[in-house]
Parts: C-alpha cells; structure tokens; sequence
C-alpha cells in the first residue's frame, strides 16, 4: 500500500522559502521536511534546523533512529553518524503528519502504513526509485513505503515505549496493544493513557491488565474506567483495585460491579465503598455482600442502604448487620426488612430494634417476630408494638407477651386488645395488668367474655369468694390475685387452698400473706409451701410460723430457712424445732441461733445436736450453752 505525502504548508512548500520542502515523518512530534544543501542527508524542521539535534538524551536517541530508519526505507543516503547504541536495530515507529497515516520502518528498509481509522496496509519491501539529478531523493515524492505489524510493535524496548507521543500512543491498533509485554505497557506514561480510545482500552487481555501499575490505574478517565470489559476488572489484582479513585468506582457498570471478585470487594476503602451508586449497589450479589467488612458497611450512607434489594439483603451477615447504624436501621423500608430472613432479624441488636417505626415494620411477618427474645420485643418502641396487625400480634409467644412494658400494653388499641387470644391474656403477669388503663380493661371485658376481669373480683363479696368452685380458683389470673383485699384472702376455704398454684402464691403481697389463717397455712402441700420466695417467708407473722405444721417446717428451704427473722424463730415451737433436719441446722446464721430460747436449745434432740457446727457453737451465748 503506498501514500502520497505532500507538505502540510501546501504544494510541496514550507517555511524553508522558495525551496521545495518535501515531507519527512513526524518525530518526537515535530514535523519534519527533508533538508537540501548543506542539511542533505538530514530532516529538519520548518525553520530549518536539524530535527535530531532539538532533542537530548533518550529523546534524541530515539530521534536518530527514527530518522537514519526514514533515509533507510526511501533508499537515500543519511548524513547522520552510523555509530548508534544497541536499540539501532529496533523497528521505528513514526505518525504521518496530522494523523493521517502512521508508518513504522524497519531497519532493513520494508515499511507499513496505518491510516487514521485503523487499517494496516500490506508490507512491501520493494526497492524505491532511485534518486536523478532532479530529484536526489528518488520518488519519496511520490511514494513511502511503510511497516508496523504487532510484531514489530513487540520488538520495540520499553525505553522507545516510553517516548511515544500522546498521538502515537492513541493510533495503536488493537492488535498492536495486545502485542505489548507487561514492562512495555509499565513504560507507557500515565500522561499519554488518557488519550487512549474505548476500543484500545477494551483490547488489553486479561494477562496483560495486571501489568498496569498504580499511577496507570488512577490515569484513566470515567470514560475509560467504564469502557474495561468485567473480564478485565476480575483480572486486576486487590492493588489496583484500591488504586481507583472513588470517581472511577463511581463510573463503573453492573457488569463490572458483578465481576469484582469477593478478594476485590474486601479490598475496597471506606471512599471507595461510599462512591458506590443505588444502581451499583443493586448490582452486587450476595456474596459479594456477605464480603463486606463491618466497616465497609457503616461506610455506606442510608441512600446507599435504602437501595438494597432481597438478593443484597440475604447476603447480609449476623456481624453486617449489627454493623448497621441507626441512621441506616432508619432507611430501610417496610419491604426491605421484610426481606430479612428470620434468622437474621433475630440478629438485631436491642438499640437497631428501637430505632425502627410503625411504618417499618409493616413488613415483618409473625416467623421474623417469634424469631425475636423477649428483651428483643421489650426493646421496641410502644409506637411500634401499637403499630402490629392482627397476624403480627398474635404470633408473640406466652415469653414475649410477658415481656411487654407498661408503655408498650397501655399503647395497645381496643382493636388491638381484641386481636389478642384468651391464652395470651391469660399469660399477662400482675404488673402487666395493674399498668392497663380503666378504659383498656373496659376494652378487655368487652372482647374477652369468658374471662373473669379484676372488676369482677374485687366486688365479691368474702361469702362469694368462699362459693368459687376449685377450677375458678385454678384459672384465676395474676392481675385477678393482686387485687384480692385481705378480707377476700382470709375467706377461701382450706378446700379452695389446696387449689392454689405456686405461681399464684408467689404475687401474694404482705397484706395477703398476712391474712391467711392458720387454718389455710396448715392446709398447704409441700409444693406450695416451698413456692413462697424467700422475701415471702420473712412477711409472716411469728404466730402464722408458729401455725405451720412440724411437718411443713420441715418442708422449708435453705433459702426459706435463712429468710427466717430473729423474731421468727423464736416463734418456733419444741414440735418445729425437733422436726429441722440437719441441713436446715447448719443453715442457721449466728443471728438466728442467738435468738433461741433455753426452752427451743433444750427442744433439739441428741441426734440433732451433733449437726451443729463448732462456728455455729461458738455464736451462742454462754447462757444458751448452759441450756443445751
């Protein structure tokens, strides 16, 4: 293929005045004309200088050997010194003037021409016409053969690389940037990437991309970040990855965001990871996700979180998602967290629950909920609770409804009250009860029928109280025990007692305690005489202690034992006091020995006696000594 090269000053002439001013190549950016006179054998530029001399150095070295490579191709003798250094032999690779053609000449004369839109033309070694008297430099006039095949692109060492120009670089082809070696691509400046074209930038293989150094990375424009193939990113090793700019995150595609590796992904800064756009952060998939560090995530702005999607979510760890600041808890939506698997809403930690909504939580099902601990439910906040629906709130188990605060019960409407089942009101503690409004417990009356409500208790009457059979006993209700006056607790019957559950004795209050009759004491089983707390124990008078049977003595705890105030035991009777067994002896604190009488020092039986320990002998008086 041959192309004419004609004077960019038009018709052959240029600054050189009069003289015809043919053409040369253009070096180091420079245009060039052949000299004539005392310049022949060189090119020079317009104002006539010697091309090679406006140069030094590396410059001036590859100067030479573009220029003796020029007069070879053409067949012209060069004046140039013949001397050069090792690189002499490397193909040269000059652009046409303008950009029209680019040429590369071999050192044995062959040549091939690049027009600007990219097509190479076919070598041809054959020999130019010779130089006239006319015409000393043969038909160059007229015809230059060219040559730059990929081959002879791989030929050139980094130190030519390095001195190509911006429009050199930019008229690579395709097929010649894929014949670069890695220390050939190093050598490119980060300068002369920028004017690199999309298709160029797409030509790297994958072998070639981790050859790019850092400062190559950060040259590249958006545009060019976002003209890599996905292939390309996933070749680029964690380094230059965190090379980019957060604009170059910022500028990349799904496809590219979906082909960072999870290596990639935990390889991201805080910057880079906040320049992530809504559309790039819907693109990474769950494992990719799950590979974000904690700090990674609290990098991410509440935008950034809002624009998760199901598949996002589910890659969310426990250790993400506690991770996850109240501002962020705060921007997801109903149907985001409705995403959430239960397992991983069980991860939420007390203070992200009570930064959520009503208008959040719209979208949890009853498994995320029963999902939840108890003092997971009593983290949320009372606008929350008021905020579930009727499926929300029947899914609370008997352990969540009893974790509800006061405000969260007294936020509940009367339509919320009626999507309660009986079991879960049943399952409500005293305190729970005694913290509904008067209207709430109208409300209650009115949408739960078959349970007896505390306005019921408290107007029977003690003759009525005495009528209740055992199994409305049985059913009465902590809040309905709390309000029981002292009157109503002294009228149950022995019979009615033994109806009593030991979680049902243990609300009982001092004035209710205080109440029973010796009567009813005696007639409590031993599962409900060691349901009594220890603070219970010690609320008793000295004459209902003294009322106990020896047998329910007995019967006591060591924690009931201890309970026991000095007043109390010496309360006990000769009966009580032959019935503790050996263990609740020694259980006895110095205290409560010194508080027995010579009367109960002389009740303890010879087989008693040995259980006292010599700490224990050593606390009683020398009174009570003399009594034992």
């Amino acid at each position: 293929m041959r192309a004419t090269i004609t004077s960019a000053l038009g018709n052959g002439q240029s600054s050189l005045g009069s003289q015809l001013a043919i053409s040369g190549p253009v070096i180091n950016g420079v245009r060039t004309y052949l000299g004539t006179g005392s310049s022949q054998g060189r090119l020079v530029d317009g104002a006539g200088n010697d091309v090679v001399s406006l140069f030094s150095g590396r410059e001036q070295d590859v100067a030479l050997i573009q220029a003796r490579a020029y007069f070879n191709s053409v067949g012209v003798q060069s004046s140039y010194p013949q001397t050069l250094s090792a690189a002499d032999s490397a193909p040269a690779y000059v652009p046409a003037p303008y950009g029209n053609a680019s040429q590369t000449y071999g050192s044995d004369g062959s040549a091939t021409t690049m027009t600007a839109d990219g097509a190479v033309g076919e070598r041809d070694d054959s020999a130019p016409t010779a130089p006239t008297a006319d015409n000393p430099y043969g038909d160059v006039t007229q015809t230059v053969t060219l040559g730059h095949s990929p081959q002879d692109i791989a030929a050139l060492t980094p130190t030519h690389i390095a001195a190509l120009t911006n429009q050199q670089v930019r008229d690579l082809t395709p097929e010649q940037i894929r014949a670069l070696s890695p220390a050939q691509i190093q050598a490119l400046n980060p300068r002369e990437l920028w004017d690199l074209r999309d298709e160029q930038i797409a030509a790297f293989t994958e072998q070639q991309i981790p050859a790019f150094t850092a400062s190559q990375i950060q040259s590249f424009t958006a545009a060019q970040t976002s003209a890599l193939r996905p292939d390309q990113i996933a070749a680029m090793t964690t380094d230059q990855i965190q090379a980019f700019a957060p604009a170059q995150i910022a500028a990349l595609g799904r496809e590219q965001i979906r082909a960072l590796t999870t290596a990639q992904i935990g390889a991201l800064s805080s910057a880079q990871v906040a320049a992530f756009t809504p559309d790039q952060i819907r693109a990474l998939d769950d494992k990719q996700v799950a590979a974000l560090s904690a700090s990674q995530i609290q990098a991410l702005s509440p935008q950034q979180i809002a624009a998760f999607g199901k598949e996002q979510i589910e890659g969310l760890t426990s250790t993400q998602i506690q991770a996850l600041t109240a501002p962020q808890i705060s921007a997801l939506s109903a149907e985001e967290l409705g995403h959430f698997t239960a397992q991983q809403f069980a991860s939420f930690t007390a203070a992200q629950l009570s930064a959520l909504t009503a208008d959040q939580i719209q979208g949890l099902s009853g498994e995320q909920i029963r999902a939840l601990s108890p003092e997971q439910i009593a983290a949320l906040s009372p606008d929350v609770i008021a905020g579930f629906d009727r499926k929300q709130l029947q899914a609370l188990s008997d352990a969540q409804i009893q974790a509800l605060t006061a405000q969260q019960l007294q936020s509940l409407t009367e339509q919320d009250l009626r999507w309660l089942s009986d079991r879960q009101i049943e399952e409500l503690t005293g305190p729970q009860w005694r913290a509904f409004t008067a209207g709430q417990i109208t409300d209650l009356e009115k949408s739960h029928h078959n349970i007896t409500t505390v306005r019921d208790i408290q107007n029977l009457s003690p003759a009525e109280i005495a009528n209740l059979t055992l199994a409305q006993v049985a059913t009465l209700r902590p809040d309905q025990i709390a309000e029981l006056t002292p009157q109503q607790m002294a009228a149950f019957t022995t019979e009615q007692m033994t109806a009593w559950r030991g979680d049902e004795l243990n609300q009982l209050s001092a004035a209710q305690l205080q109440a029973l009759t010796p009567a009813q004491l005696q007639s409590l089983a031993i599962d409900q005489v060691q349901a009594f707390t220890p603070s219970q124990v010690s609320q008793f008078t000295g004459a209902q202690i003294a009322s106990f049977t020896p047998q329910q003595i007995s019967w006591f705890t060591i924690p009931q034992i201890q309970a026991l105030t000095p007043e109390q035991i010496s309360s006990l009777t000769s009966s009580q006091i032959e019935a503790l067994s050996s263990d609740q002896i020694q259980a006895l604190s110095p205290a409560q020995l010194q508080a027995l009488t010579a009367s109960q020092l002389q009740a303890f039986t010879n087989e008693q006696i040995p259980a006292f320990t010599a700490a224990q002998m050593q606390a009683l008086t020398p009174k009570q000594i003399s009594k034992v």
